[in-house]
Formats: structure tokens, C-alpha cells, sequence
């Protein structure tokens, strides 16, 4: 990732555009765009998988549920194999499974994440609960507003953080999604899968003291089309990069404040 800020972009969807009503509903196009899947094996048809390789995907600020206020807007990923994926809205519900060495950012949920069958991936997750499945080999950058709000079963080598990311429209989209910001359990794990006897614990915490350095990740969005663009993120210890926000404090309780931004 490269280091020193950048000045993000700023052409985001309006999120209440001037013509929009209450009962609006976001058109077929704009409906495909909420999944981004490769094909899924079926042996029984002889349909052998198929995996998106290093694509970007991206929903940026004002794109789901900012924009479509009255509409239960859900994301499916599925079948990702080292690509990007940033959905940077306020969603109802996101499922994530069969993604290999994948970037995964999800911004405020306000149901649940579900991570199905990942190996080797970095997220960062921001939802009411996020619960876990065959999960392996993965770095999991966490708010939830619970203490029961990671649940993780049958998954291995997991690292737990603190949320990290920053970006325009963050603190709005807590808002929407009815987030309380004073506490984050991120470490609060509820592993229903024992490890074998004499096996390691299947999930470790990182200590408050190694999150320091890089206790924020900014990013960057150049958006394109509907659910495209590039994104640019930036790892700093301290805010560098004007525009972005994050209501939630780090693990060691240091508050993302800059001149933008307090």
C-alpha cells in the first residue's frame, strides 16, 4: 500500500437526489450491480468454477442504501480470486463467500456480514453482527456494537483488530444505520468450534500495542459506472487525508480528529 496522503476524490453519488420519492426503487441495472460473483462449481451439471481474478469492485458513498433510503439493499460476493472489493454504503445485509486473497472493505451493515469459505483474505467489517463459516488464514478488522456480535464456527488462523478505515460520508452512514459509537467489541470472539487437543486457539487477538502504527487506513475513491473505479488506501498512524472520516475510535482509544474533521 502506498504511504503519504492523497487528496481523495470527491464525486460520489448524491446520496437524495432531487427526484427521488419516498417509494423509489432502484432500477434493474442499478439492482445487478449489488452482486459481483464469478460462477460456482456444479459438479452435477458439469459446470466446472469460474473466479473473478484481480477485478475492483466497488460501491461507493451514496450508492445503496444512502440513495435507496426505502429499499432492504443487500450485497452477494461470491467466487473472488485476488480482487478488491470496497462496498463503501449503508446495506441491510452482506454475504461474502469463496473469496481467495481478497481485499474486503464493507462499510456500516445494519444486519449481518456473512463470511462463507474465504481463505487467506483481509477484511475490514463494520455490522450489527458478523458471523463466520470455514474461515481460514484471514486478518479481520472489526466494529460491532455488541458484545455478542462475532461469531465465528469451523474456521482457523484468524487475526482480530480494531476497524481502521476512513473515508468521505463515514460518520453519516453510522448514523443512518443507527450504529451507537462509544463502544466497539471487536474482541469479543464466540468461536462455537473447539480446536483439536493440542491444537492453537483458532483465532488470535492482535495486541493494542502492534494496531498503533497503522491505526488508520484512508482511502482514496475514484468510482466508475455503477459498481467500478479505483481506490487508493493509506495506512497512517495519524489522519493525513482531508475529507475522510471515522466516528469510531481505535483500539487504544485514540479519536480519528484532524482539522476536516472533529
Amino acid at each position: 500500500l502506498p504511504l503519504g496522503a492523497l487528496e481523495p476524490q470527491t464525486f460520489f453519488l448524491d446520496p437524495s437526489p432531487p427526484d427521488m420519492t419516498s417509494d423509489a426503487r432502484p432500477p434493474q441495472e442499478e439492482l445487478d450491480s449489488f452482486s459481483f460473483c464469478g460462477q460456482r462449481a456444479r459438479p452435477r451439471r458439469g459446470i466446472e468454477a469460474k473466479f473473478k481474478e484481480g477485478e475492483t469492485y466497488l460501491k461507493p458513498p451514496g450508492s445503496c442504501k444512502s440513495r435507496w433510503t426505502q429499499s432492504s439493499i443487500g450485497i452477494e460476493v461470491e467466487c473472488c480470486d485476488r480482487c478488491n472489493i470496497y462496498v463503501l454504503d449503508v446495506t441491510e445485509q452482506v454475504q461474502i463467500a469463496d473469496c481467495r486473497d481478497c481485499r474486503i472493505i464493507v462499510g456500516p451493515t445494519v444486519g449481518s456480514v456473512f463470511l462463507l469459505d474465504c481463505t487467506g483474505c483481509t477484511f475490514s467489517i463494520a455490522a450489527r453482527q458478523l458471523r463466520l463459516r470455514d474461515v481460514q488464514d484471514s486478518e479481520l478488522r472489526v466494529f460491532v456494537p455488541t458484545a455478542e456480535g462475532v461469531v465465528v464456527e469451523s474456521s482457523k488462523r484468524l487475526r482480530f483488530r480494531s476497524w481502521d478505515v476512513a473515508y468521505p460520508q463515514l460518520e453519516s452512514q453510522f448514523t443512518l444505520a443507527r450504529f451507537p459509537t462509544a463502544n466497539n467489541f471487536w474482541h469479543k470472539i464466540y468461536d462455537f468450534t473447539s480446536p483439536a487437543e493440542g491444537e492453537p486457539q483458532n483465532y488470535e487477538i492482535i495486541p493494542v500495542e502492534e494496531q498503533a502504527s497503522t491505526r488508520w487506513c484512508e482511502l482514496s475513491l475514484s468510482p466508475s459506472g455503477l459498481c467500478s473505479g479505483t481506490v487508493v488506501e493509506t495506512l497512517v498512524e495519524a489522519p493525513s487525508m482531508h475529507g475522510c472520516e471515522c466516528p469510531i475510535e481505535s483500539a487504544d482509544g485514540t479519536t480519528y480528529s484532524a482539522s476536516w474533521y472533529t
